[in-house]
């Protein structure tokens, strides 16, 4: 910012980051001796109304072009709390955003021309603009840089979580598996897994049923796993997990745009005031399987990079959470169609687990034993009711001897073997 007011001999300058995932713009502002992050909110209509008083430089980032002015208190789109310097309105100033593949990115804003009575909107334009490209640049090789540490951590969670959970016997093991997973990659909150009902029927006629981990029934330990997952059965397709299903695309709303979405209380999950709910559809050839739904925290950007948390514009998070769904695709169709016996069978049969390859799932031969034989989990009662599978830590119970076998067993984090 001081070397943007050097250079276009002005008295202030911000960079703003447009972040159209949160619908924000963001940036990083000293406050005394700490930096603090200042966030304002992007309209999702451009019409006057909506943006009387949001700011200038929310108004160049809305409307996609650049704003110049003689007198910002004369523009009814200006704001006190950005557009003033220690309390006083702005005399002139210029907002100027950078597009990038049809987005807006940053917005370069300048406030108060000291050598002229207004900016020069030629020429001051075109050294904003060409500004705002090299700190796009540089934007993207702290994100970059970020993000591939964050993928290796996340890669070898992941691994970790085959090895713990492959193969799953039962939907305890597959729901546990899955909200573990998201909560280790992503940090999230709560998680729930839908699965779609009467498949053959056309859209109007299919429902969902929500598998989730009961919280109630829940360790203290965040890798120990519930030994209860609830069952709940919905007739048609409704709230965003029914969009979703519709749409074959996801679905990201934060807690102040649940409003303007197809949110139900009833099937989705409930968002935090700081929470951001993501809906992730797992699409097979016949259309979509299952649902997954997670809640994150709503983290303030204050650096460049990543935050730790789920962002579907994030393409290395996209590659983890295909991964994660093939997974659950591998797991719950044998499920669905045979029984905790059948991918019991299919899983021994074929000797293999999933392994993260390039962003994909290659077949390597399981290091797990073979398991005893499971009831099968996914029958319940009829629409609109809802049931929970028990099981021991997730696993089935180990009452029973189990078969003789050669292979290793696999010990938890609490010292539970299952051979």
């Amino acid at each position: 910012s001081k070397e943007i007011s050097e250079l276009l001999g002005c008295a202030s300058a911000k960079l703003w980051v447009a972040d159209h995932l949160r619908q924000v713009l963001w940036t990083c502002v000293r406050d005394g001796d700490e930096a603090c992050t200042r966030e304002l909110p992007i309209p999702n209509r451009r019409d006057d109304e909506d943006l009387t008083g949001c700011g200038l430089a929310v108004a160049a980032c809305a409307e996609e072009r650049v704003i110049a002015c003689a007198d910002a208190s004369a523009d009814r789109r200006a704001s006190a709390a950005t557009d003033s310097i220690n309390g006083r309105m702005a005399k002139s100033e210029l907002c100027v955003p950078v597009v990038q593949k049809g987005t807006v990115r940053v917005v370069l804003q300048a406030i108060n021309k000291l050598t002229e009575p207004e900016f020069d909107i030629e020429n001051d334009t075109r050294i904003l603009r060409l500004l705002g490209r090299v700190s796009m640049e540089v934007l993207q090789v702290c994100e970059n840089n970020s993000t591939q540490s964050a993928f290796a951590k996340r890669k070898d969670a992941l691994l970790q979580l085959f090895n713990d959970f492959v193969p799953c016997q039962t939907s305890v093991q597959l729901v546990n598996a899955v909200e573990i997973g998201l909560r280790e990659l992503f940090h999230s909150k709560t998680v729930a897994l839908h699965s779609v009902t009467n498949r053959d029927a056309p859209l109007d006629q299919q429902g969902t049923t929500l598998m989730q981990v009961d919280e109630g029934h829940s360790r203290l330990n965040r890798r120990r796993r519930s030994s209860v997952v609830q069952q709940i059965r919905h007739n048609g397709l409704r709230g965003i997990v029914g969009s979703v299903v519709r749409s074959m695309n996801h679905y990201t709303y934060s807690y102040a745009q649940l409003s303007q979405s197809p949110h139900s209380p009833e099937v989705d999950l409930k968002v935090p005031e700081k929470g951001v709910l993501h809906t992730v559809p797992l699409v097979d050839s016949g259309g979509v399987a299952a649902v997954i739904q997670f809640v994150c925290p709503d983290r303030e950007r204050s650096i460049v990079g990543d935050n730790g948390t789920f962002r579907p514009d994030n393409m290395q998070h996209m590659r983890l959470i295909n991964v994660l769904l093939r997974f659950v695709q591998k797991h719950l169709a044998v499920l669905q169609s045979n029984g905790s016996d059948g991918l019991h069978h299919h899983m021994m049969r074929s000797g293999t687990m999933p392994l993260i390859r390039g962003g994909g799932i290659a077949e390597v031969e399981s290091p797990l034993a073979k398991g005893g034989a499971c009831r099968n989990p996914m029958t319940g009662p009829d629409d609109s009711s809802s049931s929970s599978d028990h099981e021991e830590d997730g696993f089935p119970s180990r009452t029973n001897k189990p078969p003789e076998t050669d292979s290793p067993a696999f010990s938890d984090s609490e010292g539970d073997v299952v051979h």
